[in-house]
């Protein structure tokens, strides 16, 4: 896994606690604009789509990869995914299948799920498609991540206009003819909008290995 060292973070505005950890998201266009120049490592990261989400789980597998690869022995957790990942197409973009769990909770527990496996210190992502959303979702699973630190990352089809939760960062997809364009607000800072140059073969390249849930 590659961290944003501590040279590197004076180049970017600074998020929430600047004494965290950055995961470097695999683009480099895209490390360019976020916040200190990567994912964040511990609190919530929200990708927003309407629409093909094979693209948002693209757009996080490189990023998946260095943390299935790095010296914590922890794990990287899907919860309830709308699709199944191919085994080839995973080993293909560098993920250690050893270190990844697939859970499949039923839809009245799936929040509580998520909630026990962020606090209890063994996972070091987790990813996750919530089947029931309500108004203090993230800051709930905020309060989970933060206590197991572990980055939770919620795939969701759209949020209602609330101010983004504490610990949160929340990226909107919004695929162009040319270029994924990434609305991104982070708590406490305004949303901006940019245009990252990330072409769609690197995100396409294993999508066609994923079958969605229709």
């Amino acid at each position: 896994m590659r961290l944003i060292t501590d040279s590197e973070q004076k180049h970017y505005p600074l998020f929430a606690d600047a004494n965290r950890d950055v995961l470097a998201t695999g683009f480099k266009s895209l490390d360019g604009e976020l916040p200190r120049g990567g994912w964040p490592t511990e609190g919530v990261l929200e990708i927003v789509t309407r629409q093909n989400r094979a693209l948002a789980f693209q757009l996080l597998l490189p990023a998946l990869a260095m943390l299935s690869r790095n010296d914590d022995p922890r794990w990287v957790v899907l919860v309830a995914p709308p699709f199944f990942p191919s085994r080839p197409g995973l080993l293909a973009a560098g993920v250690d299948l050893s270190r990844l769990l697939v859970v499949r909770p039923d839809a009245m527990h799936g929040i509580d799920v998520i909630e026990r496996l962020l606090s209890n210190g063994k996972c070091a992502a987790l990813l996750a498609w919530p089947m029931v959303e309500n108004e203090s979702l993230s800051q709930r699973l905020s309060e989970a991540a933060e206590q197991g630190g572990c980055l939770a990352v919620l795939f969701r089809d759209s949020v209602k206009r609330k101010p983004v939760a504490a610990q949160t960062m929340r990226v909107a997809l919004h695929p162009s003819d040319d270029a994924l364009l990434l609305d991104i607000q982070q708590s406490g800072m305004r949303a901006r909008k940019m245009a990252c140059q990330i072409p769609y073969a690197q995100l396409y390249h294993y999508a066609s290995n994923q079958r969605l849930d229709s």
